[in-house]
């Protein structure tokens, strides 16, 4: 049984880490843009030194010629930048898919090697290791892809007009989602290395809060597509979400409490932990598709 899942999440974590083909094909073509560039820059010092050294007034072709030459320079220098640009991003990429696919990975197997921990208590550990899986790895590894673009290639500095607003929609993204990302790995810490009921749930509950302040910070209003472009959440989306995780910090909290053994206590420990896990079998399924369309552009 150990192995079985060993094995699984094994398979997963290449599967979610694997180089497509669109990335295997950057390397050469990134390798060529730079030796194109640079036989160009040493034909075009070539030809500068050797006119300097000449008297005579250079034709208009020399200058045509010059200019052309500058022009292809700069087109060339372009290109080989973003499509280093590019490489460096998908390489980054994989640190999160790895690190959630290892953290839903070593909740499994507490949730079934640990055998002090209440029924409810292992359902809870299953739910966030799903939600780890199927949500986190695919979705968050999106959102700071699309912070990266968004900062880097889409917006530049600007002190006026609708450039600066999109300028500080990037930065309010890229925070807001670094924060949602910390808080959520020292959740799923904290569940790691706890080895009683009241650190599963308060883990659980780090994990939910860093989902509101997320939004807190301005994730809704900065948020950006895949693409890197600005398309702030509605304030109706925004609310419902926030009211979602809310409950669902809220019920975390009260099984951490309610986790000493008596009769209340249990019956409201199972309610608030139930509650718990549902949201969070919910929240992985949310991510399923996305999960699934991420590993088929990993095995194509």
């Amino acid at each position: 049984m150990f192995l079985s899942v060993i094995l699984l999440w094994t398979a997963l974590v290449f599967l979610t880490t694997a180089p497509s083909s669109r990335v295997m094909a950057l390397a050469p073509q990134t390798l060529y843009a730079r030796r194109h560039q640079q036989q160009q820059q040493l034909r075009f010092t070539t030809s500068t030194s050797t006119s300097k050294s000449t008297t005579r007034i250079p034709s208009s072709n020399y200058y045509n010629n010059r200019r052309s030459r500058n022009e292809y320079s700069s087109s060339t220098t372009t290109s080989t930048a973003k499509a280093t640009t590019t490489t460096t991003q998908l390489a980054s990429a994989k640190i999160l898919p790895i690190a959630y696919t290892g953290a839903s990975g070593i909740l499994l197997y507490k949730a079934i090697v640990l055998k002090t921990a209440a029924s409810s208590s292992r359902l809870v550990l299953i739910a966030i290791s799903l939600l780890s899986l199927f949500n986190f790895s695919t979705s968050d590894n999106a959102r700071i892809k699309s912070a990266k673009i968004a900062y880097n290639e889409k917006t530049y500095p600007s002190s006026s007009g609708k450039e600066k607003q999109r300028r500080q929609a990037a930065i309010t993204y890229r925070f807001a989602v670094r924060v949602k990302i910390i808080g959520q790995f020292l959740g799923l810490i904290r569940m790691i290395l706890s080895k009683s009921t009241v650190g599963f749930m308060r883990g659980g509950a780090i994990i939910m809060s860093s989902q509101l302040l997320y939004f807190f910070v301005g994730g809704g209003s900065s948020n950006h597509d895949n693409e890197g472009n600005w398309k702030p959440l509605s304030d109706k989306a925004v609310t419902s979400v926030l009211c979602i995780d809310a409950i669902l910090v809220t019920a975390a909290l009260i099984a951490a409490s309610a986790s000493v053994a008596s009769d209340t206590t249990t019956k409201l420990f199972t309610i608030t932990s139930g509650l718990f896990a549902f949201g969070s079998f919910i929240g992985s399924l949310e991510g399923i598709p996305q999960f699934i369309k991420a590993i088929k552009s990993r095995t194509n």
